[in-house]
């Protein structure tokens, strides 16, 4: 209470913003984002809102896919489970994957010959639920269910593969050709989030990534890969730890008990499992059984109370339908624009309009030249006229607020 009430001191009378963070840090100069490719306007808005909030132990959300990442890693492991023949279509029994019918066309997923191939399928079965915007959580969970069988520690292996240790980084505003796993384009962290998670951190606020991927491959990703990238800048104190990262799961079995039990559970009561140890991991085996609620659409809102109680976050960040309730749960809210995806953007500027609340709106492309977008002159540069999206991206860039024109 004492630091807390110096902070506050300091900040009344001399005009200085400092973080007194739970996690024992120093008091601190304004929080700065580092300029990257954010929208200058978007920037100042966020480190405005990072320093009103600073010191008080309020609690910030992100989605991973498409917001944390540039990119799916789910889409992307589940590429590589497909490509290295990991789950074939032709083991899944008709109980977990029954046959269906697509645009008037029978799918039978035994005999389809990818299992990325039938995920997009799944995924577009949507079609059949019009104006359903939770209806992409039918696809989250099948993509986990189709796993069961398999260890942790497989599905961690099957990520670093897909990841390839952010190598698709090199693609990021240049002009390099688009890395591919099977057919899902290889992710990379966006740094621009990854400086603004860890200067939440650094200022006094509780990080948590709550995805509709697996849970073991974004916890995966934090602790080797983003965690490194928030600690080269605020330091290790930073680290987002992996209680704080929830993900699509089902229950697992222990082949030591028999006992069916939930990564929920053991995140909190068993360290060597919270910190990957493969040794560890090698003892559980996915089931089919998925472990409520799931993280998806209104799930996302059930996950978050169940980690932080009824308090509403203070910021959350997503870029997706499937992300629309968690933003409006939280006080305020940043959405990653895909600028190729010019329906996702009408939907949430449609959203914001209608709860006239404190929505930002940050462009980012995510096929050739990926990564986040400054203004009209960084898209000419990397989408020029007679590019096959320069239209399109162009038009979504301008109909957002808060973009330099």
């Amino acid at each position: 209470m004492l630091r807390l009430h110096t902070c506050m001191l300091h900040l009344l009378f001399a005009g200085l913003l400092f973080a007194c963070g739970s996690k024992g840090t120093s008091a601190v100069s304004a929080p700065t984002l580092a300029p990257e490719h954010w929208s200058p306007a978007v920037k100042h808005r966020l480190e405005t809102l990072v320093a009103r909030g600073a010191g008080r132990g309020e609690v910030a959300v992100f989605d991973f896919d498409n917001t944390t990442l540039c990119r799916d890693i789910g889409e992307a492991t589940l590429g590589l489970m497909s490509l290295k023949g990991v789950v074939e279509p032709k083991t899944l029994s008709r109980d977990l994957s029954p046959p269906f019918s697509l645009r008037g066309q029978p799918v039978e997923p035994t005999k389809e010959p990818s299992l990325a191939g039938l995920y997009e399928k799944v995924l577009a079965m949507r079609v059949h639920r019009s104006g359903d915007l939770a209806s992409n959580a039918i696809a989250y969970a099948w993509a986990v269910k189709m796993m069961r069988g398999l260890r942790v520690d497989h599905i961690l292996a099957a990520t670093e593969q897909a990841f390839l240790a952010d190598q698709a980084a090199t693609e990021r505003t240049g002009t390099a050709a688009v890395q591919l796993v099977e057919r899902f384009p290889r992710p990379f962290i966006q740094p621009e989030i990854a400086d603004l998670m860890g200067l939440l951190e650094a200022s006094g606020y509780r990080v948590y990534i709550v995805s509709a991927s697996n849970v073991w491959t974004v916890r995966h990703l934090v602790k080797y890969h983003l965690n490194a990238a928030i600690a080269r800048r605020h330091g290790d104190a930073a680290r987002i730890p992996p209680e704080r990262v929830v993900g699509v799961s089902v229950l697992l079995r222990d082949d030591r008990t028999g006992a069916l039990v939930s990564d929920r559970q053991l995140v909190r009561s068993n360290r060597a499992y919270a910190d990957l140890e493969p040794a560890e991991l090698a003892h559980y085996t996915l089931t089919a059984q998925i472990d409520y609620p799931l993280p998806a659409y209104h799930g996302k809102v059930a996950n978050i109370m169940t980690l932080v109680g009824m308090k509403r976050p203070y910021l959350a960040a997503g870029d997706s339908s499937n992300d629309f309730p968690m933003l409006s749960y939280s006080r305020h809210r940043l959405f990653i624009s895909r600028l190729e995806h010019p329906g996702h953007i009408r939907k949430a500027l449609e959203r914001s309009a209608s709860e006239n609340a404190s929505w930002l709106f940050q462009g980012t492309l995510e096929s050739t030249s990926p990564g986040f977008v400054r203004d009209t002159a960084d898209l000419a540069a990397r989408r020029p006229q007679g590019s096959p999206d320069a239209e399109t991206t162009r038009a979504s860039l301008t109909s957002l607020p808060h973009i330099d024109r």
